[in-house]
């Protein structure tokens, strides 16, 4: 990149004029139709262009010493971040994008692909990732965060995953992959779990012997007969509603949890530190959580 900018005046295309008015407005960048001074851009290190009906990032990569994008709520189609190798913290939630190349974004921490059009994704180049959200990817099918051992938080609901191996994510503690097709998951690995959402996964059984740090545990809707929740002393909330029998009310009354199940109607997204929809309830809009797990709840 730097060899292909001779200097401060060469002139970076922007071809998408809703992007140009964006610059304009909040950066104060002069135009020469739809070109800007390298010069100019060079040193910008956020762009926040959010719900702006932009449809193309052309010229994004020239951005070199961006260390945060959020391009979420826009109309893109591709997105092409290969440049920008500073980046610690992109979002590009509810995109039309259905691939991207994050393989020299090695200094990313926060990513944020919900709602995007991904079949498949490379995050193993990522090993800095701290919070990986890929919620309502709907035509995903598998995953691969063996590499990203520094995960905190990751969420992959909402999607057609069939398997998810998480044993060298020993960091974890939000892990939220509930609505898929994950019928076994080993999470001994996982100590430092502290909300695990496996609702709707088809679950037969799960043991959490070794997960001693979990408050928050949803396992609705599954087909669990029966849970061993005697190793799991910081335990708060369990959510069983709508495995079969009746086998989660001798479990309210032999430990000292609070169990929902039956027809009870719980908020779940409201009061755990899982992945929300932002607005008034405190979710921060970058890393989708509450409270905010990504150092910088100003997105």
């Amino acid at each position: 990149m730097e060899n292909a900018v001779a200097s401060d005046e060469f002139r970076v295309s922007i071809p998408d004029v809703h992007v140009r008015m964006f610059l304009i407005e909040e950066h104060k960048l002069e135009f020469i139709d739809i070109t800007v001074a390298y010069g100019d851009i060079k040193e910008i290190k956020e762009l926040n262009c959010t719900f702006r009906s932009i449809q193309s990032l052309e010229g994004v990569l020239f951005f070199t010493a961006l260390t945060y994008l959020d391009c979420s709520f826009n109309r893109l189609t591709s997105l092409d971040v290969s440049q920008n190798t500073d980046l610690t913290k992109l979002n590009c939630n509810s995109s039309y994008i259905k691939s991207l190349d994050v393989s020299q974004n090695t200094a990313l921490e926060v990513l944020n692909l919900e709602r995007c059009c991904f079949q498949s994704l490379d995050v193993s180049q990522n090993t800095a990732l701290e919070v990986l959200n890929l919620k309502s990817c709907m035509q995903l099918k598998s995953l691969d965060v063996s590499q990203n051992t520094a995960l905190e938080v990751l969420n992959c609901n909402w999607n057609n995953i069939k398997s998810l191996d998480v044993s060298q994510n020993t960091a974890l503690k939000v892990l939220n992959c509930n609505w898929n097709v994950i019928e076994s998951l080993d999470i001994s690995q996982n100590t430092a779990l502290e909300v695990l959402n496996l609702e709707r996964c088809w679950l037969q059984s799960l043991d959490v012997s070794q997960n001693t740090a979990l408050e928050v545990l949803n396992c609705a809707e599954n087909q669990l007969t029966s849970l061993d929740l005697s190793n799991n002393p910081s335990l708060e909330k369990v959510i069983l509603k709508g495995n079969p029998g009746d086998w989660w009310e001798q479990l309210e009354e032999d430990e000292e949890v609070e169990v929902w199940g039956g027809d009870d109607n719980y908020d779940f997204s409201s009061s755990w530190g899982g992945f929300g929809d932002g607005g008034d309830s405190g979710f921060c809009s970058a890393c989708q959580l509450a409270p905010c797990m990504c150092s910088d709840p100003g997105w």
